[in-house]
């Protein structure tokens, strides 16, 4: 009977930015690297020992607001008693911007910042099965965090977590301070495996979201579900497994 290990991670960060009375200040991209390192897809001894990672990630910068997307999923499978395999998925974002004046706003008035964040982190593991997945920064030893510059002040920070057999949940809203003319830096790093030695499955996912956009932190907005987001990463990780299979059909 084949036995079966799971694990999920789904981490999400929403940034919102406003603003101050003086003007409507903009937001401008000035980096954005993307690093991804994915194991191939790995099938053997007719379909009994089978494996494949996904990763999607963006980062984008629009004058209103600011978006990271991020979905890592790994799954092996073993049958048989003689499967080995072994997939494995890393990923670093690294998103940096600037808080710009319009015409009429005067470089160092104060800009507050509306901070949400949720992360579901979750691992089961049965057989010979296993999975383990990482969340934090750069490296993955370092926690996620969400940087003013030049002051290198840290507005949030979440993790390091690295989870097996366990599941830890959590969000938060924190209200923060920046100023016009400065950077905002993210950092983000999450790493997934999935193996199995012999008889057993393992699966590992992470899924991530940041969102920054320019208005006031309304009392009762939606804060960021780590239900919605576990859906949002099974969703991605259909769409990728199909890209897998096309690939390899």
């Amino acid at each position: 009977m084949m036995t079966r290990s799971t694990v999920v991670v789904v981490a999400s960060l929403a940034l919102v930015a406003f603003a101050q009375p003086a003007g409507a200040v903009h937001l401008e991209k000035v980096d954005e690297q993307i690093a991804k390192d994915s194991s191939p897809p790995f099938a053997q001894q007719g379909g009994e020992c089978t494996g494949d990672a996904f990763i999607f990630a963006s980062a984008i910068v629009e004058p209103g607001r600011a978006v990271i997307s991020t979905t890592s999923r790994a799954n092996a499978v073993g049958q048989v008693a003689d499967c080995s395999i072994t997939e494995t998925n890393s990923l670093t974002v690294i998103l940096t911007f600037d808080i710009l004046p319009d015409p009429g706003d005067v470089p160092g008035t104060p800009v507050q910042l509306c901070l949400q964040e949720a992360h579901d982190v979750l691992a089961r593991d049965s057989g010979n099965g296993t999975a383990t997945a990482e969340f934090g920064g750069s490296p993955i030893t370092n926690p996620f965090t969400v940087v003013r510059l030049p002051a290198n002040q840290i507005l949030y920070s979440a993790g390091p977590l690295s989870v097996s057999d366990d599941r830890e949940q959590g969000s938060a809203t924190k209200p923060v301070t920046a100023a016009i003319g400065d950077t905002i830096r993210i950092t983000l790093g999450a790493t997934t495996q999935a193996a199995t030695m012999g008889v057993g499955s393992a699966e590992a996912a992470v899924a991530t979201e940041f969102r920054i956009r320019l208005g006031a932190c309304s009392p009762g907005a939606p804060v960021l579900s780590p239900a919605a987001l576990a859906a949002l990463a099974l969703l991605r990780g259909a769409f990728g497994a199909v890209v897998l299979r096309r690939r390899r059909a």
